[in-house]
Protein backbone atom coordinates (compact mmCIF):
# COMPACT_ATOMS: atom_id res chain seq x y z
CA UNK A 1 0.00 0.00 0.00
CA UNK A 2 1.35 3.54 -0.60
CA UNK A 3 1.74 6.39 2.32
CA UNK A 4 -0.93 8.61 2.57
CA UNK A 5 0.17 11.66 1.31
CA UNK A 6 2.10 13.78 4.18
CA UNK A 7 0.61 17.32 4.98
CA UNK A 8 3.12 20.12 5.14
CA UNK A 9 1.30 21.30 8.48
CA UNK A 10 3.12 17.38 10.00
CA UNK A 11 6.65 18.93 8.30
CA UNK A 12 6.70 22.22 10.94
CA UNK A 13 5.87 20.60 14.39
CA UNK A 14 4.22 24.42 15.25
CA UNK A 15 2.06 23.94 12.68
CA UNK A 16 2.81 27.21 11.59
CA UNK A 17 3.53 26.76 7.72
CA UNK A 18 7.14 28.49 7.06
CA UNK A 19 7.16 31.96 4.54
CA UNK A 20 9.08 29.79 2.42
CA UNK A 21 6.30 27.62 1.74
CA UNK A 22 4.69 30.47 -0.09
CA UNK A 23 5.56 30.20 -3.23
CA UNK A 24 4.26 26.51 -3.27
CA UNK A 25 1.04 27.36 -1.51
CA UNK A 26 0.41 30.26 -3.89
CA UNK A 27 1.20 27.85 -7.00
CA UNK A 28 -1.38 25.46 -5.83
CA UNK A 29 -3.62 27.81 -4.93
CA UNK A 30 -3.36 29.13 -8.27
CA UNK A 31 -3.86 25.60 -9.97
CA UNK A 32 -6.91 24.93 -8.30
CA UNK A 33 -8.79 28.00 -9.24
CA UNK A 34 -7.32 27.18 -12.86
CA UNK A 35 -9.00 23.82 -12.54
CA UNK A 36 -12.23 25.83 -11.28
CA UNK A 37 -12.06 28.26 -13.86
CA UNK A 38 -12.13 25.27 -16.64
CA UNK A 39 -15.21 23.90 -15.11
CA UNK A 40 -16.66 27.09 -15.00
CA UNK A 41 -15.93 27.60 -18.87
CA UNK A 42 -17.73 24.46 -19.42
CA UNK A 43 -21.06 25.41 -17.23
CA UNK A 44 -22.58 27.21 -20.04
CA UNK A 45 -21.75 24.33 -22.76
CA UNK A 46 -23.30 21.81 -20.14
CA UNK A 47 -26.65 24.09 -19.41
CA UNK A 48 -26.79 24.00 -23.72
CA UNK A 49 -26.77 19.85 -23.39
CA UNK A 50 -28.86 19.09 -20.74
CA UNK A 51 -31.92 21.26 -21.93
CA UNK A 52 -31.21 19.78 -25.61
CA UNK A 53 -31.52 17.05 -23.48
CA UNK A 54 -34.63 17.73 -21.51
CA UNK A 55 -36.37 18.41 -24.76
CA UNK A 56 -35.53 15.09 -26.39
CA UNK A 57 -36.71 13.80 -23.13
CA UNK A 58 -40.17 15.37 -23.23
CA UNK A 59 -40.49 14.47 -26.67
CA UNK A 60 -39.68 10.75 -25.96
CA UNK A 61 -41.94 11.27 -23.04
CA UNK A 62 -45.08 12.36 -25.59
CA UNK A 63 -44.16 9.75 -27.79
CA UNK A 64 -44.23 6.75 -25.49
CA UNK A 65 -47.56 8.40 -23.79
CA UNK A 66 -49.09 8.01 -27.48
CA UNK A 67 -47.90 4.68 -27.63
CA UNK A 68 -49.28 3.04 -24.62
CA UNK A 69 -52.64 4.74 -25.53
CA UNK A 70 -52.06 3.06 -29.31
CA UNK A 71 -51.57 -0.05 -27.19
CA UNK A 72 -54.26 0.64 -25.23
CA UNK A 73 -57.03 1.40 -27.82
CA UNK A 74 -55.13 -2.67 -29.99
CA UNK A 75 -55.96 -4.19 -26.58
CA UNK A 76 -59.44 -3.48 -26.69
CA UNK A 77 -59.53 -3.83 -30.59
CA UNK A 78 -57.99 -7.42 -30.23
CA UNK A 79 -60.95 -8.14 -27.44
CA UNK A 80 -63.38 -7.01 -29.78
CA UNK A 81 -61.61 -9.13 -32.89
CA UNK A 82 -61.72 -11.97 -30.34
CA UNK A 83 -65.43 -11.85 -30.00
CA UNK A 84 -66.24 -11.49 -33.37
CA UNK A 85 -63.81 -14.82 -33.44
CA UNK A 86 -65.84 -16.69 -31.63
CA UNK A 87 -69.21 -15.47 -33.24
CA UNK A 88 -67.20 -16.70 -36.57
CA UNK A 89 -66.15 -19.97 -35.01
CA UNK A 90 -70.24 -20.65 -34.20
CA UNK A 91 -71.65 -19.46 -37.70
CA UNK A 92 -69.07 -21.96 -38.89
CA UNK A 93 -70.36 -24.50 -36.74
CA UNK A 94 -73.81 -23.98 -38.09
CA UNK A 95 -73.07 -23.23 -41.25
CA UNK A 96 -70.66 -27.27 -41.65
CA UNK A 97 -73.99 -28.66 -40.54
CA UNK A 98 -76.23 -26.56 -43.32
CA UNK A 99 -74.31 -27.88 -46.26
CA UNK A 100 -75.42 -31.32 -45.26
CA UNK A 101 -78.88 -29.72 -45.58
CA UNK A 102 -78.38 -27.87 -48.99
CA UNK A 103 -77.04 -31.16 -50.09
CA UNK A 104 -80.31 -33.22 -49.75
CA UNK A 105 -82.21 -30.00 -51.03
CA UNK A 106 -80.38 -29.77 -54.09
CA UNK A 107 -81.11 -33.95 -54.30
CA UNK A 108 -84.67 -33.13 -53.30
CA UNK A 109 -84.93 -29.85 -56.12
CA UNK A 110 -83.26 -31.97 -58.78
CA UNK A 111 -85.63 -35.31 -58.27
CA UNK A 112 -88.58 -32.33 -58.72
CA UNK A 113 -87.33 -31.72 -62.35
CA UNK A 114 -88.71 -34.34 -64.17
CA UNK A 115 -91.62 -34.00 -62.01
CA UNK A 116 -92.42 -30.91 -63.11
CA UNK A 117 -91.33 -31.32 -66.75
CA UNK A 118 -93.96 -34.10 -66.92
CA UNK A 119 -96.82 -31.98 -65.39
CA UNK A 120 -95.93 -29.29 -67.74
CA UNK A 121 -96.57 -31.63 -70.69
CA UNK A 122 -99.43 -33.16 -69.21
CA UNK A 123 -100.85 -29.53 -68.57
CA UNK A 124 -99.61 -28.42 -72.00
CA UNK A 125 -103.00 -29.76 -73.74
CA UNK A 126 -105.61 -28.39 -71.39
CA UNK A 127 -103.48 -24.36 -71.87
CA UNK A 128 -103.84 -24.42 -75.65
CA UNK A 129 -107.43 -25.57 -75.47
CA UNK A 130 -108.21 -22.88 -73.04
CA UNK A 131 -105.81 -20.31 -74.97
CA UNK A 132 -108.29 -21.49 -78.46
CA UNK A 133 -111.32 -20.78 -76.41
CA UNK A 134 -110.03 -17.46 -74.76
CA UNK A 135 -110.07 -18.72 -71.42
CA UNK A 136 -106.70 -17.54 -70.53
CA UNK A 137 -105.72 -15.99 -67.03
CA UNK A 138 -104.37 -12.58 -67.02
CA UNK A 139 -100.53 -12.59 -66.76
CA UNK A 140 -100.46 -16.23 -68.33
CA UNK A 141 -97.81 -16.96 -70.87
CA UNK A 142 -99.40 -17.10 -74.42
CA UNK A 143 -98.25 -21.02 -75.53
CA UNK A 144 -98.14 -20.80 -79.18
CA UNK A 145 -94.58 -19.46 -78.97
CA UNK A 146 -93.44 -21.86 -76.82
CA UNK A 147 -92.17 -25.17 -78.80
CA UNK A 148 -93.35 -28.56 -77.97
CA UNK A 149 -91.94 -31.80 -77.42
CA UNK A 150 -94.71 -34.72 -78.12
CA UNK A 151 -93.90 -38.13 -76.58
CA UNK A 152 -91.65 -39.09 -79.14
CA UNK A 153 -89.18 -36.27 -77.82
CA UNK A 154 -89.97 -34.76 -81.69
CA UNK A 155 -90.19 -30.26 -81.28
CA UNK A 156 -93.25 -28.67 -82.23
CA UNK A 157 -94.24 -25.35 -82.54
CA UNK A 158 -97.81 -24.80 -80.76
CA UNK A 159 -100.67 -24.94 -83.27
CA UNK A 160 -98.13 -26.35 -86.10
CA UNK A 161 -99.34 -29.72 -87.40
CA UNK A 162 -97.44 -32.65 -86.34
CA UNK A 163 -94.34 -33.93 -88.82
CA UNK A 164 -95.16 -37.49 -89.75
CA UNK A 165 -92.79 -39.81 -88.71
CA UNK A 166 -91.18 -42.37 -90.88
Amino acid sequence: MSKPARREEEDHPSGVLGIANTPRLVKRVLGDLNSISDLLRSVPQMTEDVAVMSKAVLTLNREIKAMHKSVDTLGEKLDYLETVSASLEAVDTHVVTMVDDVHLMRKGVDNLEPKLDSMIRTLRPMRRTAERLGLRRRGEVVLHDEPIEDELGNGDEAGAEPKPTD
